[in-house]
């Protein structure tokens, strides 16, 4: 009976969604340029379509090695690590359908590969059809170590295997099952008109402190599905968050810089044509002004993205180093710029970051590594084959193979519901818009260097000897803040205090942590800046000491977010810590008008979890 109610629901579900439109109406593209028809968007040299062709091939084989033998699962990284994420599932397989489009591998090994993923995948355990995000190559148990169901990793996941049963039609109905168990509706949350972002499988709940918000972020796929099956009503996407920021006269949705960099914004264009709609113009403006913030800083390359640093260390969100770049993050905009891709990708190379592995006593060519710091020259070891590799790859496959993942995620029924319903993905394509597109791949980059503006070369924002510890010197008010407001077994609380600094006792600020909560947790102190102009000054200026291993810091200001990392925080003597504004990225070329200094104190980068924090003299300096 269990067989045949699945039956049931798959048959429900492919009537619902394709409604009563035509056969020949079903496969055809849902907007703007017939498949086939490039000339409203992009032309590819040939010396640039060689390079790309070579480097699919080169990364295609990355994706390919880098499987569990025993399962036919990806690895998550080149290290062979135990566990792998849902993305990294769904994003492989849409790689393997691709590849045989590409004729990189035959259309019998593409579908094989991609089997043996679902059949894995069935045995996961699951709620609501959902698996939780990370499991094990081998043995398919979820990970003790993260124990969520990610729907953001179940967007991605989902997409990818659409992809796959598009191009791969004996595959199609065991697609199609998994998609049908997949209960969207689990997580919407009608107080809010958002999803959830999460349930945790080891205590059985919902996370009430996680919803996916962000229209710009890389929840929108996961937005999209959930309003093509049913499981959210359409006006929910009108509900995610679109604030702005400019940069060289360009509006961009955020999180942008702050949320991990271009894949942010890319990776759901990689399979929902969005080439003109408002996320896919601030996906193409982002990657030009990361060009131009490249040029003001006199680099050659570009790709600020979330990744792993040549040290090892993950940079995600609010981790981004201006010293270090992802050649990915250019590689995913070879379907919008795809000559300044090839001209980023070959400096890149030249660098080093394309160099061959050898393994084995083998020499592998498996196109770029994870990253580069530019300071150091030092390149990553590490391939990130199923989410890095990947959206490189499908990004060239669409741009050399006239978009062939837009068009196959397009012929799904769910998929074409989902765009009936959402009114931007039904427009017809702004062919005005598209030759922007191809005038600023082609054109060189317009000179463009930060502005100049006067201001003082000192700016305290607060000594912590007034009278009121909640008001800074600059008169802006300080607010304390957790992650969940309903955790009571996480808080931030602030006091004044005295601690003797160089012989001297000094009045500064405490801050009381305490992010042991079996939720994951983070919370901070905000300073408010009203406004504050730092244009004379070309740095942050603080003193800290405390127990926290590692202390997220932000500057906001009018011209975007800047961000760093403060390390090396010592709990029996005070440190001065000196930022220079170049060092907190963020595209920022304007710190004329600054709203509010972050402090964030997070679970997994404190180590010690209840603790203290004391900073005193933060100030705007004009360093030498």
């Amino acid at each position: 009976m269990a067989n045949l109610a699945k039956v049931v629901t798959l048959v429900a579900v492919a009537v619902l969604c394709a409604g009563s439109v035509p056969a020949a109406a079903a496969d055809a593209p849902t907007s703007g340029v017939e498949a086939g028809d490039t000339s409203a968007w992009l032309t590819v040299s040939a010396e640039d379509a060689a390079y790309l062709r070579g480097l699919a091939g080169d990364t295609w084989a990355c994706i390919a090695h880098y499987v569990e033998p025993q399962t036919g699962l990806p690895y998550d990284t080149s290290e062979r690590g135990e566990y792998s994420s849902a993305t990294n599932l769904g994003y492989y397989a849409a790689c393997c359908a691709i590849a045989a489009e590409m004729k990189l591998v035959s259309h019998q090994e593409a579908a094989q590969r991609v089997r043996r993923v679902l059949e894995a995948h069935g045995r996961f355990r699951k709620w609501k059809g959902f698996s939780q995000s990370w499991n094990h190559v081998r043995t398919l148990e979820p990970a003790p170590h993260d124990q969520m169901i990610s729907l953001l990793d179940s967007g991605n996941m989902a997409a990818g295997f659409i992809v796959a049963g598009m191009v791969l039609p004996e595959l199609r109905v065991q697609v199609d099952e998994t998609l049908a168990e997949l209960d969207w509706g689990a997580f919407y949350d009608p107080t809010r008109g958002l999803l959830y972002g999460g349930y945790h499988m080891g205590d059985g709940r919902i996370d009430r402190g996680w919803h996916i918000g962000d229209y710009a972020g890389d929840g929108r796929m996961a937005a999209f599905l959930a309003i093509a099956s049913g499981g959210a009503p359409a006006d929910s996407w009108d509900k995610l968050g679109r604030k702005t920021e400019e940069h060289f006269g360009l509006t961009i949705y955020q999180p942008a810089w702050m949320g991990g960099g271009l894949f942010m914004q890319m990776q759901d264009c990689l399979f929902l044509d969005e080439r003109s709609t408002p996320a896919g113009r601030s996906a193409a403006d982002f990657a030009y002004a990361q060009m131009l913030y490249a040029s003001t800083l006199d680099q050659e390359v570009w790709g600020w993205s979330a990744c792993f640093s040549p040290d090892g260390r993950y940079l995600g969100w609010g981790g981004l180093e201006v010293a270090v770049v992802t050649p990915h993050a250019a590689g995913m905009m070879a379907m919008l710029y795809p000559h300044k891709t090839v001209e980023c990708l070959r400096k890149l190379e030249s660098m080093g970051v394309r160099a061959p592995l050898s393994e084995n006593s083998q020499v592998r060519r498996f196109g770029f590594r994870d990253s580069i710091d530019l300071t150091s020259r030092r390149v990553s070891d590490l391939y990130l084959p199923n989410l890095d590799q990947a959206m490189l790859f499908l990004s060239i496959a669409n741009a050399l193979e006239e978009r062939v993942v837009h068009r196959a995620f397009a012929r799904h029924p769910l998929v074409r519901r989902g765009c009936r319903m959402i009114g931007e993905y039904s427009q017809p394509q702004d062919r005005g818009w598209l030759a922007e597109l191809r005038r600023r791949d082609r054109e060189p980059l317009p000179a463009s260097r930060s502005p100049s503006v006067e201001g003082p070369a000192h700016v305290v924002i607060d000594d912590f000897e007034g009278t009121d510890i909640k008001r800074n010197r600059l008169g802006g008010p300080l607010h304390t803040w957790t992650r969940d407001a309903a955790d009571a077994e996480a808080s931030i609380r602030v006091a004044r205090d005295r601690i003797e600094r160089k012989g001297v006792s000094s009045a500064c600020l405490r801050i009381d942590y305490d992010v042991d909560s079996p939720k994951p947790t983070f919370g901070g102190v905000n300073l408010l800046l009203g406004g504050a102009n730092g244009g004379g000054c070309n740095a942050l200026e603080l003193w800290a000491r405390g127990t926290p291993a590692e202390v997220k810091l932000e500057l906001h200001g009018s011209g975007g977010i800047g961000v760093t990392r403060l390390r090396g925080i010592k709990p029996d003597a005070w440190t001065r810590v000196v930022i220079p504004f170049a060092k907190l990225g963020g595209m920022i070329t304007d710190w004329s008008s600054l709203e509010k200094l972050v402090l964030v104190l997070e679970d997994r980068t404190v180590e010690q979890k209840v603790g203290a924090l004391w900073i005193d003299d933060v100030a705007l300096i004009r360093s030498p």
